[in-house]
């Protein structure tokens, strides 16, 4: 008996260590992040609130380049402004791939603990497709986009390669955002987000490239797989990558991955004027 709760108790410390070791882990590669990026905020003429967000500028200036734009889970919200740096801002700001792809890299907050990036009222039972034609544009996403032309008007960046990602609450945000502004974005990867099959239409120039865990509990995979079979009616420059035994927490399985990242610097878009609503 006492040596089934010695082993009971060995198995249970080992199991909370590694937790706290991958906590600490996370923590200290986020608190890296912060040293690497600016905390500032972005204020609009037209439009109440405030957008906190991190930035990461590469070293050489001289020449344009292109800008990111992240967007956080759920998880990450809150007043701070440091809990979205994630596996997706180590990925883009680490040395390797700014020597290969020098770009900018921005990190938006969302300051509500219960809002989305879209106006998204939670309902009862699982999660499925949201509708745009039934909700307005959220400030959020209008701080957002005012922010990416303010910074293409300010600093050497590319408006030719103008990249937008974002897991969960964030894929969702970076679907709605990319189907109301087509001619701003050059590609897209959202990670296991809700969508709007509606909107398929409006996304026949931009490359995307859709990740989702099989096994995900929380956005079923049929949400991807259904935007991904319209999309291909407008489309030829989509992609989606199942992962199989994966859940909903697919960040570092996607931006691990070299061939992400090569795939999406390679994206470039004809300028146009953005289409506004």
């Amino acid at each position: 008996m006492n040596k089934s709760i010695n082993k009971y108790l060995s198995l249970l410390l080992i199991l909370t260590l590694s937790v706290f070791s991958y906590i600490n882990r996370q923590e200290i590669k986020r608190y890296y992040l912060a040293i690497k990026t600016n905390s500032t905020s972005f204020k609009s003429n037209e439009i109440d609130g405030e957008l906190k967000y991190r930035i990461f500028e590469p070293k050489d200036l001289s020449r344009e380049v292109p800008l990111i734009i992240y967007l956080h889970g759920a998880a990450q919200r809150g007043e701070d402004n440091i809990k979205q740096l994630d596996d997706v801002a180590f990925a883009f700001t680490s040395k390797k791939v700014q020597k290969n792809y020098p770009c900018y890299f921005i990190a938006p907050k969302h300051n509500s603990k219960e809002g989305y990036w879209i106006n998204y009222i939670d309902k009862p039972g699982p999660l499925g497709h949201y509708s745009q034609k039934t909700m307005k544009e959220s400030d959020e996403e209008k701080l957002i986009v005012e922010l990416i032309v303010k910074l293409m008007n300010e600093k050497p960046i590319d408006p030719s390669r103008i990249y937008i990602t974002g897991y969960s609450m964030g894929a969702t945000g970076t679907w709605d955002i990319i189907s109301r502004y087509p001619d701003l974005f050059a590609a897209a990867i959202p990670i296991a987000g809700l969508t709007d099959t509606a909107t398929a239409c409006k996304l026949n120039n931009i490359g995307i490239w859709i990740h989702h865990g099989m096994l995900d509990p929380l956005v079923p995979i049929e949400i991807s797989t259904e935007m991904a079979q319209e999309l291909e009616k407008y489309n030829n420059n989509v992609m989606m990558t199942a992962y199989p035994n994966k859940g909903h927490g697919i960040i570092h399985e996607v931006y691990s991955n070299n061939k992400v990242i090569e795939w999406l610097f390679s994206q470039t878009i004809l300028i146009k004027e953005p289409k506004t609503n």
